[in-house]
């Protein structure tokens, strides 16, 4: 898979949104995901990324101010 600048991506935004999803419905931890997805941290950073984009673009319409991020490492949702 093609990355930004010619990288190549370590894994398919796809497949990280699938294990998204499987976790939410299915109320399990990130700890506790099956090995066919990719590794947990690196679902739980494509959440947390797309969660603040989303929330950064809604406070810009809304013209108000966002904090400045919503997940830390070590987090206690992770």
């Amino acid at each position: 898979m093609a990355g930004r600048d010619g990288r190549p991506e370590g894994y398919c935004h796809r497949r990280m949104l699938d294990a998204i999803r499987y976790l939410v419905d299915n109320g399990i931890k990130w700890r506790s995901m099956p090995s066919d997805f990719p590794p947990w941290p690196r679902c739980a950073r494509t959440c947390a990324a797309r969660l603040h984009a989303s929330r950064s673009r809604s406070c810009r319409r809304a013209g108000t101010t966002c904090p400045a991020t919503l997940w830390t490492p070590g987090a206690s949702w992770l």
